[in-house]
């Protein structure tokens, strides 16, 4: 778009993508950074959810094996202590 109060026929910069079509202006250094931190962060937030995650399956899995082999040792103790008469 020209600015407005322009002369007709003044030079206008516009900006094309390599099939020739208009397109917006490239980004700003800063936008650029900007877009650089929010995906440190957003890579920083995913290895977290990443690590919550294995750490909540790593601690259920040794739960069950620790029930488990409770349980193995329970059935055998189980006969022996438990010798009351009624």
């Amino acid at each position: 778009m020209a600015r407005s109060g322009s002369a007709a026929g003044s030079a206008v910069t516009v900006w094309t993508d390599p099939a020739g079509n208009l397109a917006s202006p490239p980004l700003l250094a800063s936008q650029v950074a900007g877009q650089g931190d929010l995906a440190a962060a957003g890579a920083i937030a995913g290895m977290a959810a990443l690590y919550v995650c294995e750490a909540v399956i790593v601690r259920r899995v040794t739960n069950r094996r620790r029930m488990a082999a409770w349980d193995a040792d329970w059935v055998v103790t189980a006969r022996v202590w438990n010798r009351q008469r009624w």
